[in-house]
C-alpha cells in the first residue's frame, strides 16, 4: 500500500502547476469630448499599460465599436454620455501620452446643486472569444481643475461587485504640468484609477463629484486582457525529485 502511496504522490507531482498571467490583448478608448487639439494616430502609444490602436470617442456623447487586436472575438461597443466635457491643454503636446488625457468628459454639479453624471457603458467582451481568463481594467481621470476635484468613480457589472473609488485629481492635470501617470489609488492624488481580477462581459462606469461642488473627468479607459499561464513550480521540482530518489530504492513498480 505504502509503495501505492508513493506513485499516486508521484503522479499528483508530476500534474501540479503554479499560474502565472500574461497580457493577452488591449482594448483602449480616448474620449475627444467637445475638443481635443492633439489626436493619436493609430500608432501611437499610451497609457500605463502601452498601448496603441486607440479608438476615437468624439463628441460629449455617443457609440463606437471596434476592437484593438486582430478582431477575433467580436466587435466590442462602447456608448457615452458625458454633461460636461472640454480638454485641458491646447498647445502643442510633447508625447501621445498627453494627447490622450487632453480631452474629456465629465459629471459635475449643476446651478441647481443636482448632480449630473457621466457614464460609460462597455459590452460585450467574449472572454473566451478574446483568449482571456479575465481582465484589467484602467480608467484616465484628470481635467486640470484648481483647486483639484475629489470625484468618486463606481464600476458596475455582474458578476463582478460594484465597486466605487474615491479620486482625487493631481493638481496640475497630465496635461498641463503632471509628470507621469499616477495611481490615485496609492497617491494622494493621481490620474488614473484601476480596476483588477474582472470578468463582466458588460460593464458601466459613473462619474460624479463627491462633495456640492465640482466635476469629476473620465480621459480614456484601457481594457487589458490576461490569460493565466501553467508553469511548473520550482518547489515542486525539489519535492519530486526527493520523491524520486525514495521510489528508486524500492524499485517496486506502480
Amino acid at each position: 500500500m505504502k509503495y501505492l502511496l508513493r506513485c499516486a504522490v508521484l503522479g499528483h507531482l508530476l500534474l501540479a502547476t503554479t499560474a502565472s498571467a500574461s497580457v493577452v490583448s488591449t482594448f483602449a478608448v480616448d474620449f475627444h469630448g467637445t475638443s481635443q487639439p492633439d489626436l493619436l494616430t493609430s500608432t501611437d502609444t499610451a497609457g500605463v499599460i502601452p498601448t496603441t490602436n486607440w479608438i476615437p470617442a468624439v463628441g460629449s456623447s455617443g457609440g463606437t465599436s471596434g476592437l484593438t487586436n486582430t478582431g477575433i472575438g467580436g466587435s466590442i461597443f462602447v456608448g457615452w454620455n458625458g454633461p460636461m466635457s472640454g480638454t485641458i491643454g491646447g498647445s502643442a503636446s510633447s508625447n501621445p501620452d498627453e494627447d490622450m488625457m487632453e480631452g474629456y468628459i465629465a459629471g459635475f454639479v449643476d446651478a441647481t446643486g443636482s448632480v449630473q453624471q457621466a457614464t460609460v457603458q462597455v459590452g460585450t467582451l467574449n472572454l473566451p472569444a478574446l483568449g482571456w481568463d479575465y481582465y484589467d481594467l484602467y480608467v484616465y481621470s484628470d481635467q486640470g481643475m484648481s483647486p483639484p476635484n475629489l470625484g468618486l468613480i463606481t464600476r458596475v457589472g455582474s458578476p463582478d461587485p460594484s465597486a466605487t473609488l474615491m479620486h482625487q485629481e493631481h493638481a496640475l492635470g497630465y496635461g498641463a504640468g503632471a509628470s507621469g501617470y499616477l495611481d490615485s489609488q496609492v497617491s494622494p492624488d493621481g490620474n488614473y484609477l484601476r480596476y483588477t481580477g474582472l470578468t463582466a462581459p458588460v460593464f458601466s462606469l459613473i462619474a460624479g463629484p463627491s462633495t456640492g461642488s465640482g466635476s469629476t473627468a473620465i480621459n480614456g479607459i484601457e481594457i487589458v486582457g490576461y490569460r493565466n499561464v501553467p508553469e511548473p513550480s520550482s518547489g515542486l521540482a525539489v519535492l519530486f525529485g526527493a520523491a524520486l530518489l525514495a521510489f528508486r530504492r524500492k524499485r517496486t513498480a506502480c
